[in-house]
């Protein structure tokens, strides 16, 4: 099972920045990663690749669940935005539930 967040609140809108008109190149907005996937590695790591940065970043997120109360954890992998992979890793006495992907246009 393979669970998409976009941050901690789940989905949420995201306003565009507005146009640069001032003729300065060097005020781009940068994309959001596309074709991205994440995936269980095993029962402690999870990891996250875009395939396309498009100048943003993307970070993978492990749901783990603690053997001693049930309950469900969310650990963070580190922010990447040059194609390596990034990898998250089940804390203490978890396992991983499943997996999942953070993106951003903007640097974190």
């Amino acid at each position: 099972m393979s669970v998409l967040l976009f941050g901690m609140a789940g989905p949420a809108a995201v306003a565009a920045p507005a146009s640069d008109h001032s003729g300065s190149s060097k005020a781009r907005p940068a994309g959001w990663p596309s074709d991205c996937r994440d995936e269980v590695m095993n029962q402690y790591q999870t990891g996250a690749y875009c395939r396309h940065t498009n100048g943003g970043f993307y970070q993978a997120i492990a749901v783990c669940k603690f053997k001693d109360t049930g309950k469900t954890g969310l650990f963070y992998g580190t922010w990447e935005g040059r194609g390596a992979p990034s990898y998250a890793y089940c804390q203490g006495y978890s396992y991983v539930d499943s997996s999942g992907i953070n993106t951003t246009p903007t640097p974190p």
